[in-house]
């Protein structure tokens, strides 16, 4: 899923990954990565997905501006 959110006049996006099945008190992890990129790059490089599925927690990868 992909979720944008403006503030200042800039647009902000981010990839959010949610299990199918969330825990009965899911985290949400916030996965920053360093310098240009995008969220769905990290995503892909750090496979923490299928960790996020293991534990039932959302994952979220902001995109670089």
């Amino acid at each position: 899923m992909q979720l944008s959110l403006e503030h200042a006049g800039i647009t902000r996006t981010c990839r959010v990954h949610r299990p199918v099945r969330l825990s009965s008190r899911p985290g949400l992890v916030v996965l920053l990565h360093g310098a240009v990129g995008s969220g769905a790059e990290f995503a892909e490089d750090t496979g923490f997905d299928g960790e996020a599925d293991r534990l039932g927690w959302v994952a979220a990868y902001p995109d670089a501006l």
